[in-house]
């Protein structure tokens, strides 16, 4: 994570556990940390110390709690809105509990400025059917699930490969290195499972982590992590139920030629869907949807390409709230990464104190989006007259900006504005190239 403004690559952060998660599947279970002395953040920039009693900076890739997970004694002075009790900050990522039948435990209380939510393992998938185009949305929690898939990048593998959907994803491998790997077990035991009598969740899950012994090469380690997330709460077309070639989630934005139709389950539960606090909409919020002008380049393959999305006549109650600082004191939304490793460099983007919408066309294409979908590109043709159709939508987005010293300063000044923000769209972008 690179700092202020591009001027450094030091990036401030610390977690109890964890510092920072540049990608992959992270799980913390059954943890307690105990403070025994204060901590102090200073500097002219600690406002962006990402510091967390747990976990500091969620940088790509997943967080996930499961069991009873405390904090004690923790006692912080000087921080800003990237301090909390549980995990500092998430940008390209989520940080969820999940809820596991016959297992103990509850959500963590984090804070206002991003709660941890709870998301309940069951039998119901979100069914992204690659061959027919369709992306079938049951219940309120897989929606929510197409979001923590979108903004953790998970969703991203080329598809050049017939075999097996590999490389680019800052989150589960990246070219020619790993960037994060996936844990697809409950790890009910402990051990390497070399022993005669491996633990049932060895043999059956854990075995075929991606940082195991199950793939023989790296190669083998590029192509086929399957993200926790997309495995467990996703369905699988195929009779290979782990590697990620039959669960088209992988490439689920990364096809810049495939336009989905999305439908939501009539009469579900979606009026409730503000019950996930964290939800941050489809897509990324990251800079990794900045200048995306059509349907090529990297900002395109985190954007949702939707041919059509039917509500079922449902309510949507949504509940995305995304705090940040001013533009000319933040250290991520308003520069572009050059580099996925540890190490950020940034390189500015030329906010320089100016208003964006002011600053004409060009400017304009560097805003993000936030919405129930954060950045889309369309097909537009004569076959969709409406594109987003038959639901009703309920509650709040906000993009919610302070300054140095904590103060609620959204639409009081000009380096405020980074994002368009629209319920239903943030941000549109014609992907047929189309008026």
């Amino acid at each position: 994570m690179y700092g202020y403004n591009g001027s450094t690559t030091d990036a401030k952060y610390y977690g109890g556990v964890i510092g920072e998660i540049m990608g992959g599947d992270n799980i913390i279970d059954d943890v307690t940390v105990t403070y025994t002395s204060s901590t102090t953040l200073s500097g002219t920039y600690k406002h962006i110390i990402a510091e967390g009693g747990i976990v500091g900076y969620v940088v790509n890739g997943a967080l996930i709690f499961r069991g009873s997970n405390t904090v004690t004694g923790r006692t912080v002075s000087g921080g800003g809105i990237y301090s909390n009790p549980i995990v500092g900050r998430v940008i390209n990522g989520y940080a969820v509990y999940e809820q596991i039948d016959g297992r103990e435990g509850t959500a963590p209380v984090n804070s206002d400025y991003y709660p941890i939510d709870t998301i309940v393992r069951n039998n119901t998938k979100l069914d992204v059917n690659y061959s027919a185009g369709t992306v079938k949305v049951p219940d309120a929690q897989s929606l929510y699930i197409m979001s923590l898939i979108t903004q953790s990048i998970a969703s991203t593998a080329n598809t050049s490969n017939n075999q097996d959907y590999d490389k680019y994803s800052p989150s589960y491998g990246y070219y020619n290195y790993i960037t994060g790997v996936a844990r697809l077990g409950d790890y009910t035991d402990v051990g390497c499972g070399t022993s005669a009598e491996k633990p049932a969740d060895y043999s059956s899950y854990a075995y075929r982590d991606s940082v195991n012994n199950f793939y023989s090469s790296k190669d083998d380690l590029l192509k086929s992590p399957t993200p926790y997330i997309i495995y467990r709460y996703t369905k699988v077309y195929g009779t290979d139920n782990w590697t990620s070639k039959n669960y088209p989630a992988r490439i689920m934005t990364s096809d810049n030629g495939k336009f989905w139709d999305i439908t939501l389950t009539e009469d579900s539960d979606f009026a409730s869907m503000n019950r996930f606090e964290a939800f941050r909409g489809i897509g990324s919020v990251g800079v990794l949807t900045k200048n995306v002008t059509d349907d090529s380049g990297n900002g395109a393959r985190v954007s949702m390409k939707v041919a059509t999305f039917d509500g079922g006549g449902n309510t949507i109650n949504l509940h995305i709230s995304l705090p940040r600082y001013e533009r000319n004191i933040e250290n991520y939304y308003h520069l572009q990464p050059t580099s996925i490793t540890q190490t950020y460099a940034g390189v500015d983007l030329g906010h320089g104190g100016s208003n964006y919408a002011q600053d004409g066309d060009n400017s304009i294409k560097k805003l993000m989006g936030l919405g129930l979908f954060d950045c889309v590109l369309v097909n537009k043709d004569s076959s969709h007259e409406y594109q987003f159709i038959d639901f009703t939508l309920k509650g709040k987005v906000e993009d919610k900006v302070y300054n140095s010293t904590g103060d609620d300063v959204t639409g009081k000044t000009d380096n405020g504005q980074l994002f368009c923000v629209g319920g239903v769209v943030g941000k549109r972008v014609n992907g047929n190239k189309e008026p």
